[in-house]
């Protein structure tokens, strides 16, 4: 199994990042964040799929903390507490932050796969990507309702082309 270890060097971490699947969850993240900042919109949401296909969206209009008050806690897997708890209270007003999640642990089942195919062996990201699935989904649907009850659009932008 590999692990990440931080290096700080004068206030500056350098992540390295020790086995594969990591690598590809983590360069997940990175791409999003491009097409976040070359996205039409200010305030975004911004993600790079792994078979490639990029879009953006205008930020989901809540919270994190209106996220997590809705999710019954029959949903919450091993994850939340880390990724809502801890590093939630850095993406308060970013709640696409959990399908940035999603797609980094897509990013990193769809790397096991390879890795399978060449008859490698790999660690399962699959309760991590079904721990996230759940959590997008959730999202979507409070999204949802909350547009209907604000009356807030809740159709998305022609994706770009």
């Amino acid at each position: 199994m590999g692990f990440i270890c931080v290096v700080s060097f004068d206030s500056q971490a350098k992540e390295l990042y020790y086995d594969d699947i990591n690598r590809a969850h983590e360069q997940a993240h990175r791409d999003n964040e491009q097409v976040r900042l070359h996205s039409r919109f200010t305030n975004c949401a911004g993600f790079k799929l792994p078979s490639g296909e990029v879009f953006d969206m205008p930020e989901p209009k809540l919270t994190l903390d209106h996220l997590i008050s809705t999710l019954p806690s029959s949903l919450r897997g091993p994850l939340f507490d880390y990724y809502f708890l801890t590093m939630g209270k850095h993406w308060q007003t970013k709640p696409s932050y959990v399908w940035d999640e999603w797609v980094g642990y897509l990013s990193g089942a769809k790397k096991k796969l390879e890795l399978k195919m060449l008859g490698q062996s790999a660690r399962s990201t699959l309760p991590e990507l079904k721990e996230f699935t759940l959590y997008g989904i959730h999202l979507h649907s409070f999204q949802k309702a909350a547009s209907s009850k604000l009356h807030l659009s809740a159709v998305l932008p022609e994706p770009k082309r």
